[in-house]
């Protein structure tokens, strides 16, 4: 897998694209950034595979919602797989992109 998803809460706008700038120029990335029902949700791709271990590292250090990250860990403990899941849609409504 060679993307890695945030999903940050209660931000603007502005705060989101100056996140993601941010990145793209930390990481030397492609970002897509999404507008969800109530937050923001932002892509990272990357040019080579991220290990597990780095997606967990990358979601920390870019302010991926702690609960989240708190249930993928678990989740691919428990399972071996799914340690980054954004939805599509919630509630009958589909993020956008920005």
């Amino acid at each position: 897998m060679n993307t890695v998803g945030l999903d940050w809460d209660n931000i603007m706008l502005q705060e989101a694209r100056r996140r993601r700038q941010d990145i793209e120029t930390q990481e030397k990335v492609s970002t897509t950034l999404y507008k969800t029902l109530h937050d923001f949700h932002c892509v990272l791709l990357f040019n080579h595979p991220v290990s597990v271990e780095d997606n967990f590292q990358i979601r920390e250090r870019y302010w991926d919602d702690v609960n989240r990250l708190k249930i993928s860990k678990l989740r691919y403990k428990t399972i071996g797989y799914g340690h980054d899941l954004l939805f599509h849609s919630k509630n009958k409504h589909w993020r956008e992109k920005i």
